[in-house]
């Protein structure tokens, strides 16, 4: 991984990694595997990178060369979730500890940060936890909020990009055939609108 900048825009690039290696990448970092999706079935919704003090503000995204995939990736926006006020209020009230490695922090699902001090919604099962399990009321309404939505699919093709705000949607892919695990790689640029590097 390495920080460039664009036009002043700070860019940290991660290497391209398949389900596997992303995943054998966590587990270097100390984090605990995650539990909630295998290679095989579909992987849960999620925002890239939550593990940052502000999420990356944008990912962009395409197919390796080389690589290949029948599964799609699935995006769902805050707009398609519908939350309710009280809803919402509980997403950005109730507490949560994120990563499980050697800089653990807390936050609630729905944050503001950045440059442009905009708010934002984080959630990734597998570095996220309820600081209060057995009370959590975010966790149910994200769960709720899952099962009803229809999200967006989209296809990977050669030389197609896609381009994710990262604060306002979440992505996952579906379930996948054993032999598209193995040809399944895509490439990733995340876009970090704070000015300085988040720890991770």
């Amino acid at each position: 991984m390495r920080r460039d900048s664009v036009n002043r825009l700070p860019l940290v690039v991660m290497d391209h990694c398949s389900i596997d290696s992303f995943r054998g990448r966590r587990k270097k970092r100390g984090e605990t595997p995650c539990p909630h999706s295998t290679a095989w079935e579909g992987s849960h919704f999620t925002t890239d990178a939550a593990y940052f003090r502000v999420p990356p503000r944008l990912v962009f995204l395409r197919l390796a060369e080389g690589a290949s995939s029948t599964s799609d990736t699935l995006l769902l926006g805050t707009r398609d979730l519908a939350f309710s006020e009280r809803e919402l209020a509980d997403l950005r009230r109730e507490i949560w500890v994120i990563g499980s490695g050697r800089s653990p922090f807390y936050a609630s699902v729905l944050g503001y940060g950045g440059a442009s001090n905009s708010w934002f919604l984080r959630y990734d099962p597998c570095c996220m936890t309820p600081s209060l399990p057995r009370s959590s009321k975010s966790e149910a309404t994200l769960q709720n909020a899952f099962a009803v939505a229809k999200p967006a699919a989209v296809a990977w093709a050669p030389q197609k990009i896609v381009i994710i705000d990262n604060w306002r949607t979440l992505h996952a892919r579906e379930a996948a055939r054993a032999e598209d695990c193995d040809r399944r790689v895509l490439e990733r640029v995340l876009v970090v609108s704070n000015p300085e590097f988040p720890n991770e």
